[in-house]
């Protein structure tokens, strides 16, 4: 069974969005500590939290609980080999 990395999926969403720590944490009412702990995997949000970051950055929360990103240069590819 693959490691779901959601510490990893949260922080690279947050950069990719510049939004800090600490604006997540206000967004999400809730402290800077905790979100520095989700990106550590020291502990995870719960669901409705995860349900609020996923409506705050307009993705779906599949996404964040994803085990493996996709790669879209392969994908490319397989289509145009299948065409």
């Amino acid at each position: 069974m693959r490691e779901i990395n959601l510490s990893k999926n949260i922080a690279d969403l947050r950069k990719k969005k510049g939004v800090t720590q600490e604006q997540l944490a206000a967004a999400l009412n809730i402290s800077p500590q905790a979100v520095s702990k989700w990106e550590n995997n020291k502990s995870i949000p719960d669901i409705s939290i995860l349900q609020n970051i996923s409506k705050m950055f307009n993705i779906d929360l599949n996404y964040l609980t994803s085990t493996k990103k996709r790669n879209n240069t392969i994908y490319f590819i397989l289509i145009i080999i299948f065409l």
